[in-house]
């Protein structure tokens, strides 16, 4: 028999319940900022402090850590100039919060296979990476200049593309 608990559940906790199964990898994404948190994963006598982000991408959550170790710190820089902030060589105060709600460019993709927990391998999609969101839309512009027409925009002959797919015969 099972004792009844009582539970906050979070937004994001709520959103989790959809498919992740839609997200398709690897694949560009805008991303969301929608939370940071402060957390250590070391203990009393190794603390190891960071930031827990959250980012929202087509409605799912993706969360992010970030160690302040010198070895990591490459991903902070990546986070931050990704949602625009500058950084210069040196000294530099960053306040995460300040970032919430901050679109940025993320590149969703598998987990790398050889993530074990307890033995057992684990597959999960991720942000394997952060980039501006000007990164995202130059990407947009070079498809559109690349001489494929993109969905119902006149070709070169100025006919419309055909909406019916190259094997396919419209019945009229």
């Amino acid at each position: 028999m099972a004792t009844g608990r009582r539970f906050e559940i979070t937004e994001e906790q709520l959103l989790s319940n959809a498919n992740f199964d839609e997200i398709e990898v690897p694949q560009d994404y805008i991303g969301t900022l929608s939370s940071v948190e402060d957390y250590d994963a070391g203990d009393e006598r190794t603390p190891k402090p960071g930031w827990k982000w959250t980012f929202i991408v087509e409605g799912l959550p993706f969360t992010e850590w970030t160690s302040f170790s010198t070895a990591s710190r490459w991903k902070i820089v990546q986070l931050i100039e990704g949602m625009g902030g500058e950084l210069s060589e040196g000294l530099n105060d960053i306040d995460p919060d300040s970032y919430v709600g901050t679109e940025v460019g993320v590149t969703i993709n598998w987990d790398p296979p050889d993530n074990k927990w307890d033995g057992i391998e684990t597959r999960y999609k991720r942000i394997e990476r952060f980039f501006p969101l000007a990164e995202l839309e130059d990407l947009e512009a070079l498809l559109e200049e690349d001489g494929a027409p993109l969905e119902g925009t006149p070709d070169e002959s100025g006919m419309e593309e055909d909406p019916v797919g190259p094997d396919e015969v419209e019945v009229l």
